[in-house]
């Protein structure tokens, strides 16, 4: 192998590993928008997973009898 070659065999393998890492940045990239959608999701949903709670208490605290209404002016005793 000439001195030639192996010069033209380091550049061609340089623009391979450049070519390389732009395609792993663009997959971690890619990776941390995923994770910040889901990170975003999972904090959604145990939002309303706590509303459903706090809601089905209610409605079973209704049931219940637990509360009475004022029947004047609507009052919750």
């Amino acid at each position: 192998m000439t001195a030639i070659e192996s010069a033209e065999e380091r550049k061609r393998l340089r623009i391979a590993i450049e070519e390389l890492q732009k395609e792993n940045e663009s997959e971690v990239q890619g990776l941390k928008d995923d994770k910040e959608f889901l990170t975003d999701r999972v904090r959604q949903l145990s939002n309303a997973e706590a509303e459903v709670k706090q809601l089905k208490q209610w409605v079973h605290d209704l049931q219940s009898g637990m509360y009475i209404n004022c029947v004047y002016c609507g009052h919750r005793y």
